[in-house]
């Protein structure tokens, strides 16, 4: 990847309505981030207050290949439309930092996709696609990726390599907040995480639809994308934002329970088997403990006895002034003397 053809962005007198979409949602999750209500405030106000949200934005835009803007563009999103954006053979061999997307073709023949990030993008397919790391790694995404008939990688924005006071190096030296915020924009871009999230995150315009439902000739469902394979599904789960954040103890998961997603739902019921079986069967009561806590004596009594006749098994053969010796190894002893004479009379008497 050229690092002129990562920064490139649409010319600003011919911004197209993904490029406005995209922007939109961008603009309001910094304001969201930046605001005192926020629960990220503490994690994301400085970095943001420090640069502004408009040149920030511009920045963080600037990172996005141009393939996803013609991409976002098409009339009807597919899975042969993915590949174009990860044209070039080499783009998944990169090693530094970008944001993925993951175009899964399950076996209901349809399309579902899963944004995420990484510092290092080769290592990272390499896991998504190495099976016994999925099957140490349980998740949606794989649990989707068991069940598909076609996959395919596209990068989506690419990291500058040095972070610069200006122009596409602005504000990048905040890696990890940078690569949160580009990875939760894809999400919302692409409409893969759960739908309580997309609500809660996507801007609504002033007739109450979801913002870009008109704008960008790619229609809705449900606050979904639909594809030529249909209703595009999302894979992700638990919030970018979160990632790295150490205010939080534990990564939130939204509640998948009420997702029409066929294959959400069997992953749910399966997850409900596997605790099922992780939990602990029922320890067989001790016997030498009564229910009100006592020792039972019998039982140890009884214990006592069959240790005392083992230990009496095993020292039979000890004697206090010595070393007992069995019978059977005197006859053994005997028997072996009696053969060798045998075997050297040669079977007679000689001459």
């Amino acid at each position: 990847m050229s690092t002129q053809q990562q920064q490139s962005q649409p010319n600003t007198k011919s911004l197209s309505p993904t490029y406005i979409e995209t922007h939109a949602i961008l603009t309001r999750l910094l304001t969201t981030l930046q605001s005192p209500a926020s629960p990220y405030h503490t994690t994301y106000s400085p970095w943001i207050t420090h640069y502004g949200i408009a040149p920030l934005t511009t920045s963080l835009l600037s990172c996005i290949r141009p393939t996803v803007w013609t991409f976002l563009s098409t009339p009807r999103w597919s899975l042969d439309a993915l590949k174009q954006i990860s044209s070039h053979p080499g783009d998944l061999r990169y090693e530094g930092r970008a944001i993925y997307l993951n175009g899964i073709l399950g076996l209901d023949k349809r399309l579902r996709g899963y944004v995420g990030q990484t510092t290092c993008l080769r290592q990272r397919v390499a896991q998504h696609l190495n099976f016994r790391y999925r099957r140490d790694h349980p998740s949606l995404h794989y649990w989707a990726l068991q069940r598909s008939v076609f996959n395919v990688f596209a990068v989506l924005a690419v990291l500058p390599p040095t972070a610069g006071p200006s122009g596409p190096g602005l504000g990048m030296e905040e890696v990890p907040l940078v690569l949160n915020v580009l990875e939760m924009l894809m999400c919302l871009v692409f409409r893969s995480l759960p739908v309580e999230s997309l609500r809660e995150w996507l801007p609504i315009d002033g007739h109450g639809h979801e913002h870009g439902e008109s704008g960008t000739g790619i229609a809705s469902s449900n606050w979904r994308r639909v594809s030529r394979e249909g209703v595009m599904g999302g894979l992700n789960i638990a919030c970018p934002l979160d990632q790295g954040v150490t205010q939080l103890k534990e990564r939130p998961f939204v509640d998948l329970r009420d997702d029409e997603d066929e294959l959400v739902k069997e992953w749910l019921r399966e997850m409900d088997r596997e605790r099922e079986g992780r939990r602990e069967a029922p320890k067989a009561p001790d016997k030498t403990v009564e229910k009100n806590g006592e020792l039972n004596r019998e039982e140890v009594e009884s214990r006592k006895k069959a240790y005392v006749q083992k230990a009496r098994a095993y020292n039979k053969y000890i004697e206090p002034e010595g070393v007992f010796v069995p019978n059977w190894v005197l006859l053994g002893a005997a028997a072996m003397v009696v053969g060798w004479a045998l075997f050297r009379s040669n079977g007679g008497p000689r001459r």
